[in-house]
């Protein structure tokens, strides 16, 4: 394994140190799931292949202050940008459960303009009809004892989402003075949007001079009726609209630092905004260095997309890791054939 991870990563890297106790930890789940499997011959089945990326939260909005949009522009001072993200699939499914998978990066954009990526992964781990404690019992241990109770269908994806929260808290720990980017929002509450994890790879940022913005490609919040990510500034781009006054914090659900809705680009997409400094002049520069310090493709930042793309799972990635599975564990993955193809396809001339 350590042969392996040499491919992609210089393991005598003292910032990789907190990647590779990220990758044993769940390594480790990973393959305490297949031992928990091997008692059973298993016949498994394929299901697609889908990844699922992202976490949004639905809050309440408590008021309805008028909203104010603001200018942006690049301030001239450049900074290290660090995005990471993660991809869960699902690889195969039969009557006795199913096998996922994940994978984590980290890109790094220097203030130079070169780039660093890392790929933390693939892990595979299985996911049984029946008894998941050993899952549940590494998902509690990550947040101090919290409780989970996740359905069959979407262990795979709080794992991933915890995978995504631990990356974010070694980022925050690993690197000083620059700009993270995270995937998805500020908001916490549910299980899988832990908010010890995201309140201490916060903490940790502001200790070690780091700032945080997370971008959401799709948000459920709506001012008036109307989802925010519609708002039409009255201001030409490159611009935000601030709405945190307009969002309150429950007891179920916490806001941690600003959202804004970024329209970073004349062009196509705006997107819900989350910055860690509360003063709206300290988020405005953040976004103004960010302007300076990496490139906005369609309002998104490229080095968050790069994060997004590495460990993102495409069809070869599946075919390969089925292979591994038939090698490993001999276990032969085929198509049983999907009921609603057969039974609707031919009156929809497909």
């Amino acid at each position: 394994m350590k042969e392996r991870m040499n491919i992609f990563i210089n393991i005598e890297t003292p910032i990789v140190e907190n990647f590779l106790e990220v990758f044993k930890a769940f390594s480790k789940m990973g393959m305490g799931s297949i031992e928990n499997l091997r008692k059973t011959l298993l016949t498994i089945s394929i299901d697609g292949f889908y990844h699922h990326i992202g976490h949004d939260v639905i809050v309440e909005f408590d008021k309805i202050p008028p909203l104010k949009a603001y200018k942006v522009r690049p301030s001239g001072r450049m900074c290290d940008v660090i995005a990471c993200d993660t991809s869960v699939i699902k690889l195969s499914e039969g009557p006795f459960g199913y096998f996922a998978a994940l994978r984590g990066s980290v890109v790094r954009r220097k203030r130079s303009g070169s780039i660093e990526s890392w790929i933390i992964g693939p892990i595979i781990f299985f996911v049984s009809f029946e008894d998941n404690l050993p899952l549940f019992t590494f998902m509690s241990e990550l947040v101090e004892g919290q409780p989970f109770n996740e359905s069959f269908e979407t262990i795979h994806r709080s794992i991933g989402s915890l995978l995504e929260k631990w990356l974010q808290r070694s980022l925050a720990s690993a690197f000083s003075d620059s700009i993270l980017l995270f995937d998805g929002s500020l908001t916490a509450g549910p299980a899988d949007n832990s908010l010890q994890l995201i309140r201490e790879a916060l903490n940790e940022a502001e200790r070690n001079g780091n700032v945080v913005l997370a971008f959401s490609k799709s948000t459920y919040l709506s001012y008036l009726g109307t989802r925010i990510t519609s708002l039409v500034p009255n201001i030409d781009p490159p611009c935000v609209i601030d709405v945190s006054d307009a969002v309150c914090s429950s007891l179920k659900i916490h806001k941690f630092g600003r959202i804004l809705v970024s329209h970073l680009s004349r062009t196509f997409f705006p997107y819900r905004l989350d910055v860690s400094e509360r003063e709206m002049d300290d988020a405005l520069c953040i976004i103004d260095n960010l302007l300076s310090s990496d490139a906005i493709i369609y309002g998104y930042p490229e080095t968050l997309l790069l994060a997004h793309n590495y460990c993102t799972f495409n069809k070869v990635d599946v075919l390969v890791l089925q292979k591994l599975l038939k090698q490993k564990l001999n276990i032969d993955s085929f198509n049983m054939g999907d009921v609603r193809s057969s039974l609707f396809n031919p009156l929809d001339g497909h």
